[in-house]
C-alpha cells in the first residue's frame, strides 16, 4: 500500500508508524509503502512541542542540529528567542525549547537575569515592534534627562540607571520596584546607610555633603539654583558634569540681596525670610523672639535656618486711635457716652518694641483711663461749657505716661458727648424754658420802650401846638392812602370837634 504524505514550502512533518517515529517530512511529496504511518504537520519558525521532544534530543541530535534551533536556559538565565530582529518567544529560567528552523534565521541570546539587560548593545530587544512582548516579560527602566533610577528586588537595592541609559528587568525572579530620583537631590536615608554602604563600586559614584549647623549647600546648574541642602545635614547626593555645590555660610544672619533675588522661586527661597519696610516705616528685626536691630526703607532678607526671624514694620507718619462708646458717669452721676480721638507719632520704635508688648494697646487704655478720670470728676454742667479743658486734661495726663517710651502723642479731642434719652428730654425743656423766659423778657422791654416814647410825644405836643397840628395832619394823609372820598366840615378843628364823615 502506497500513501504520500505532501509538505507545504512553510511547513515540516513528523512521520510515524504505529506510535513510532520514523522521520521528519521535509517540504514536497513525502512517499511511503505500507500500513500504519501518520503525519503531523508544523509551521516552520514556530516553537516544537511534542511528546517526542525528549527522545530527539536524546536520541536523535544529528535531527536536532539539522532542523531545529535548540535553546536551554540555567537557573538565573533565560534566553530571548529572536525570527530576524523580531522578538519570537522569552525562554525562561531551567527550561529548554526546541523552534523549527525556516527561511528566516533563528538565533537566541541569553541573558543572567541577576543583572539587567542594557539595551543599548541589544537593539534588536528595544524596537518598537518588540514592545509588548517585551513588557509582558520585563520591567523597562529609562530614566529621564537629570534623573536617576534606583531597582529594588525583594525590597533590596540590586541596580543603579543612569539618564540615557536603558535597561529591562525580568519580572519572574522576584519583585521588582523602580524608584527614580532627581540628580543633585539627597539619596532616602535607609538607602545611603545600607544599600550603598554595601556596594563601594556603588558608593564611589556618589558625593557625600557633611554639613555643620551654620552650613547651607547649594546646587547650581550655570547660574541656576536647583537645590539646596539644609544644615546639619549628611546626605549623599549624584552629580552630573553640570552641578557644581556652593557651601554657604549663615552664621551672619543677613543674606545679600543679589544671591536672594537669584534664590527666588527656587528650593533655596524655603531657607531666607524676605521682608519689605515700606517708605515712612521702620523695621525692627526679631531673632528668636528678641530684639535684634532697626531696618530702614527697602527690602531685607534673612537667613532663617535654624531661628526663628520676625520682622514688625512701624509706620512714622502721625497716627490716629480712637477711644469710641464709652460709658462714663460724671460727678452728678450723669451716665454719658464719649468718644474721643488722638493723634500720635512712634518716635522710636525699637524703645517703643524694647518697653512695650503692644504700644497701641498700651496707648488706647491710658487714653481710656485718661478720659474716665477726668469726666469722673466734672459735673455735666461743666463738661458742656468747656470741653476744651478735658481735652488739656486728658492730654496732659496721657503725655506723663508716654515719657521715655518712644511714643509722642501730638492731639487730642473730644469728638462726641452722648447723653441719654431722658437727659436730652429734660435739658431741652429747660432750654425751651429758659427761650420763653428771654422771649418774654424782651417782650416787656418793648413795650416799655413804646409807653415812654408815647408819653414823651405827648408832652411835645402839649408844649407846642404846632407839632400836635402837624401829627394832626399826618394821621389825614394816612387816611386818606386808604379811602377815596373825605368830608371834612368847621375847618380842621372839625376832625378832632364835629363830627367827620366819610364817603366811598
Amino acid at each position: 500500500m502506497i500513501q504520500n504524505f505532501p509538505m507545504k514550502d512553510i511547513e515540516k512533518g513528523i512521520l510515524t508508524r504505529f506510535g513510532r517515529f520514523v522521520r521528519i517530512l521535509e517540504a514536497g511529496a513525502n512517499t511511503v509503502y505500507g500500513t500504519g504511518y501518520t503525519a503531523e504537520r508544523f509551521a516552520l519558525e514556530t516553537r516544537f512541542e511534542h511528546a517526542l521532544t525528549d527522545f530527539l534530543l536524546e536520541k536523535r541530535a544529528d535531527l536536532i542540529a539539522q532542523h531545529f534551533l535548540y535553546v536551554q536556559t540555567g537557573a538565573l538565565e533565560i534566553a530571548v528567542v529572536l525570527r530576524a530582529d523580531e522578538i519570537l518567544e522569552v525562554v525562561a529560567p531551567n527550561s529548554r525549547a526546541l523552534y523549527w528552523k525556516g527561511f528566516v534565521p533563528l538565533r537566541a541570546e541569553k541573558f543572567v537575569i541577576t543583572d539587567g539587560i542594557d539595551l543599548e548593545p541589544n537593539a534588536a530587544l528595544g524596537l518598537a515592534r518588540n514592545k509588548a512582548l517585551l513588557a509582558k516579560h520585563f520591567v523597562e527602566v529609562a530614566p529621564a534627562a537629570l534623573q536617576f533610577a534606583l531597582v529594588t528586588r525583594s525590597g533590596v537595592l540590586r541596580d543603579i540607571v543612569h539618564s540615557g541609559q536603558r535597561k529591562v528587568y525580568w519580572r519572574g525572579l522576584e519583585d521588582i520596584a523602580v524608584a527614580n530620583q532627581a540628580v543633585g537631590v539627597p539619596l532616602p536615608k535607609n538607602i545611603a546607610e545600607t544599600a550603598l554602604a554595601a556596594n563601594p563600586v556603588w558608593l564611589e559614584l556618589f558625593t557625600r555633603l557633611e554639613l555643620s549647623e551654620t552650613q547651607l549647600a547649594v546646587l547650581k546648574r550655570g547660574a541656576a539654583i536647583v537645590n539646596a541642602v539644609a544644615p546639619s545635614s549628611n546626605v549623599l547626593l549624584l552629580l552630573d558634569a553640570t552641578l557644581r555645590v556652593d557651601i554657604l555660610e549663615t552664621a551672619d544672619i543677613n543674606v545679600p540681596l543679589a544671591l536672594a533675588k537669584n534664590a527666588k522661586g527656587t528650593p533655596l527661597e524655603a531657607f531666607i525670610e524676605y521682608t519689605l519696610v515700606p517708605e515712612y516705616h521702620q523695621g525692627a528685626l526679631f531673632l528668636d523672639g528678641k530684639l535684634e536691630q532697626a531696618l530702614n526703607v527697602g527690602i531685607h532678607a534673612f537667613w532663617k535656618t535654624g531661628r526663628s526671624v520676625k520682622v514688625a514694620a512701624t509706620d512714622l507718619r502721625l497716627q490716629t486711635l480712637e477711644v469710641s462708646g464709652q460709658e462714663i458717669l460724671t460727678k452728678d452721676k450723669v451716665a454719658l457716652r464719649v468718644n474721643l480721638a488722638a493723634g500720635y507719632r512712634v518716635l522710636e520704635p525699637l524703645v517703643a518694641f524694647a518697653q512695650l508688648s503692644d504700644f497701641v494697646a498700651f496707648l488706647y487704655k491710658e487714653l481710656q483711663f485718661a478720659l474716665r478720670g477726668v469726666i469722673g470728676t466734672r459735673t455735666l454742667d461743666v463738661l458742656l461749657e468747656d470741653k476744651t479743658a478735658l481735652d488739656t486734661d486728658i492730654a496732659a495726663i496721657v503725655r506723663s505716661k508716654l515719657e521715655n517710651l518712644g511714643l509722642q502723642l501730638e492731639s487730642v479731642g473730644i469728638k462726641d458727648i452722648i447723653l441719654p434719652g431722658e437727659m436730652k428730654t429734660i435739658l431741652a425743656k429747660v432750654v425751651e424754658a429758659e427761650k420763653q423766659a428771654q422771649a418774654n423778657l424782651i417782650r416787656r422791654r418793648e413795650e416799655t420802650a413804646a409807653t415812654r416814647n408815647l408819653l414823651n410825644t405827648a408832652k411835645v405836643m402839649e408844649d407846642n401846638p404846632v407839632a400836635l397840628r402837624l401829627k394832626e395832619l399826618e394821621a389825614l394823609e394816612r387816611i386818606i392812602e386808604k379811602v377815596q372820598t373825605l368830608t371834612v366840615t368847621n375847618g380842621l378843628d372839625g376832625v378832632l370837634n364835629d363830627l367827620v364823615r366819610i364817603r366811598k
